[in-house]
């Protein structure tokens, strides 16, 4: 009978044991390896494994963090596997949130250096590769209402969660058990140099990862399970490799890591990584599987020494309950730190415009905290969303820093032909309850040369405006251009000189585009031989057009770079009406010797419209389109009137080039582009276009203007390009050709950028 109740009661003891046997999963840092996190998981709750507790480092933090706030597997692979996961790892902003009403014009700065009054000699280098600003807000966005219903206390998560950062400071783990999820998540995955870091309690934050790379020993300390299950996708790291600064910094930085779990009884999982890059978040569906796989096979061992299961109702059951007390994300109330009273002012304005302070929502958030982050005058934006459970609702936090008053800018463009030219801008920013921006700039070459004054005053309203007002000098000298590398030809004698001081006006449309009106006194002297037969002596004759301009355009800009794009939508219409006056002097090779006045006004419109898709294949095609309008009347002369119509030049190459045959008062053109990614940012571009004039622009043995009478076909116009996008601009060798030019190829080796500032027609 004695031995009967003994054994009973050690079956009892036994059964009891598996009952309340409890869990711990412990995930490692490991880059894009540690998506494989999400297969371990799976394939734990697919056989009813139950996991009580988490805690992990970098990509494990994100991974177990997620999970932890309430999120199903299916929902982290559905994550994992999105386009919009692998634009955040490679900090690309969405392009609806794209604020292109404060986007800067684009000019040929290859480098910027940005100081200080009191600061004029040191430079800093950037803290990180990409734009941090994506993960902030969605690691905020994912996890914030998952700390408001645990009461910011992690132990009444879904699942009690802990995760590690490095304090490089104090040089020391930090290890978070409360406050604000999303930030110690966020914290814990910042990879040097790659991430911005972030400040807590006045230590900078790094990846865990540096100092403890797989937090068993957290587990055990804070949580003591009955039992540990160990998924590592790590190992120490390799050695550093001399053409890898990465690897450099990493292995200078990473304390090495026991990747084990404390007792026999427990179980480590070490999932293969395939030696992935650990930044590269392009294709980490096998990751997931390789985690899923890795963990199928060790499953007999688990549910030999794992006794307890927690069926998928239940599971589902807890996760419901829990994720039903997250709030809704509505936000009451705006707090700016880190600026004057001022300043906070016109940062405050971004997310509530108006003085009456109301709600927004997780929407409009976004769209107000890109507007800020394309602002020039702002260097660094942190928000933070704590709940207000008196007034239901959020208390938005946004850390920010100023940028430095003054930025210096340098580029150009380096040539094999003879259009080589240097870039230097200067810039002064100030940011008070307006914001406003001086910018200055010049451009010098034999081809090109140009000056420009701008100042900018933005005005953070309910409906934010600018104005702007500036001085632009430009001058092109196309009798310079022609020298190839294979050739040394040249055209008629044409300098092109133009200035304009402007006024304008710009209004937001929606956050991709912006309307701008403006008005304008131009003065334009072109300086031209109507023959290529003259000598050093003769002198050109002279058109001279000054009067006033008045605009009006619309335009949205999502390209990926300001020249070779291939990702990205551009669209401008614009119209414009001119009036003034011209005046033609003949020079010494022109029988006429009157000089001649004439009244000219018009009305002229400009489509462009240029689109790149989606990679098809190897390949990724882009479209181009241009349509042109214009009222103009004849100039004085042929080549007087040919300066003023618009030129049709998609390519940098055509941008140098006075081409005749592709200038009309009314035309349409277009043209296909087909791209293939060789490795990443080299491109192999293949480029075709049709240039389509109304009326052909003729040349009567007066010399003056005239149409023809018949319709010609199209003028093609072709590039072949190797690029090579570089950190401060493309190196690139391009072959060109233009079907109406006696010599129709060119070729051309250039690193830089062939940009030029607006001119006062087009």
């Amino acid at each position: 009978m004695l031995g009967r109740l003994t054994l009973s009661f050690l079956l009892f003891i036994v059964a009891f044991q598996g009952f309340t046997q409890k869990v711990g999963l412990v995930l490692s840092g490991g880059g894009s390896s540690g998506m494989s996190h999400i297969g371990v998981i799976q394939a734990l709750e697919e056989n009813n494994i139950p996991i009580d507790y988490i805690t992990g480092t970098s990509a494990g933090a994100l991974i177990g963090s997620m999970y932890a706030a309430g999120f199903t597997v299916a929902e982290l692979k559905a994550m994992a596997l999105s386009q919009e996961f692998k634009n955040i790892t490679r900090g690309i902003v969405n392009d609806k949130y794209v604020y292109y009403f404060k986007t800067e014009d684009d000019n040929a700065s290859w480098i910027s250096f940005q100081f200080s009054m009191d600061s004029l000699f040191h430079y800093q280098l950037p803290t990180n590769l990409i734009n941090s600003y994506p993960i902030d807000v969605t690691m905020m966005q994912n996890l914030a209402p998952a700390s408001a219903a645990c009461n910011y206390n992690f132990d009444s998560l879904f699942v009690p969660f802990r995760c590690v950062a490095a304090a490089v400071n104090s040089k020391k783990q930090i290890i978070f058990k409360n406050g604000q999820l999303g930030e110690a998540v966020r914290a814990s995955m910042t990879y040097p140099f790659y991430i911005r870091p972030i400040k807590k309690d006045g230590e900078l934050l790094f990846d865990g990862g540096l100092y403890n790379n797989f937090p068993a020993d957290v587990m055990l300390r804070d949580f003591y399970p009955d039992i540990i299950i160990g998924s590592s996708v790590a190992a120490n790291t390799r050695p550093a490799s001399d053409e890898n600064v990465i690897s450099q910094i990493k292995n200078l930085l990473m304390t090495a890591t026991n990747y084990s779990v404390p007792c026999e009884s427990d179980i480590m999982i070490q999932v293969p990584d395939n030696d992935v890059n650990v930044l590269n978040f392009s294709n980490v569906g096998p990751l997931i599987e390789a985690g899923y796989n890795t963990t199928i096979s060790r499953m007999p061992e688990i549910k030999e020494r794992i006794q307890r299961r927690i069926p998928m109702e239940e599971r589902t059951a807890q996760r419901d309950a829990f994720r039903a007390k997250r709030p809704e994300f509505i936000f009451k109330q705006v707090e700016i730190s880190g600026l004057n009273r001022y300043q906070q002012k016109y940062v405050k304005r971004s997310f509530q415009p108006s003085s009456e302070h109301k709600d927004f929502n997780i929407e409009q958030f976004h769209r107000s905290f890109y507007r800020l982050a394309e602002d020039n005058k702002l260097k660094m934006l942190y928000p933070r969303a704590t709940y207000d459970f008196a007034k239901r609702g959020y208390l938005l936090n946004v850390d920010v820093k100023r940028n430095n008053q003054f930025r210096a800018q340098f580029g150009g463009n380096f040539s094999s032909r003879s259009i080589n030219e240097a870039f230097i801008g200067l810039q002064y920013r100030y940011l008070g309850w307006f914001g406003l921006d001086a910018t200055a700039n010049t451009y010098f070459g034999r081809f090109y040369n140009s000056g420009q004054f701008k100042v900018r005053l933005d005005y953070p309203f309910v409906l934010p405006f600018f104005v702007e007002g500036g001085f632009t000098i430009n001058q092109w000298d196309y009798y310079q251009t022609y020298t190839t590398f294979f050739e040394d030809k040249k055209p008629s004698y044409l300098i092109q000189y133009d200035w304009d001081t402007e006024f304008a006006i710009g209004l937001p449309a929606s956050n991709r585009g912006k309307i701008r009106a403006s008005i304008a006194y131009c003065f334009l002297n072109n300086r031209y031989y109507q023959s290529t037969k003259f000598i050093s002596t003769d002198t050109p004759d002279n058109t001279d057009f000054y009067g006033t301009t008045a605009k009006i355009l619309y335009e949205t800009n999502t390209l990926n770079r300001k020249q070779y794009a291939n990702a990205g939508r551009m669209f401008n219409i614009n119209l414009r009406y001119v009036d003034g006056l011209e005046r033609t002097s003949p020079g010494s090779t022109n029988n006429d010797s009157i000089t001649r006045r004439t009244g000219q006004k018009w009305i002229q419109s400009k489509l462009t419209f240029d689109n790149y898709f989606n990679k098809y294949g190897l390949v990724k095609f882009g479209v181009m389109a241009e349509v042109f309008y214009s009222t103009q009347k004849f100039f004085n002369n042929y080549t007087s009137s040919l300066f003023v119509t618009s030129a049709f030049r998609p390519t940098p190459d055509s941008k140098t080039f006075f081409l005749e045959k592709f200038r009309a008062n009314q035309y349409v053109a277009g043209g296909l582009k087909m791209i293939f990614e060789i490795r990443k940012n080299i491109d192999l571009r293949l480029e075709g276009y049709a240039f389509q004039p109304y009326r052909e622009l003729l040349k009567k043995n007066d010399g003056s203007a005239a149409y023809a009478n018949k319709t010609i076909y199209p003028r093609l116009m072709g590039m072949a390009a190797l690029v090579y996008n570089s950190p401060i601009g493309p190196l690139a060798i391009t072959g060109s050709y233009y079907e109406t030019e006696p010599k129709p190829w060119s070729v051309m080796f250039h690193f830089g950028y062939i940009i030029s500032n607006e001119s006062a027609l087009h």
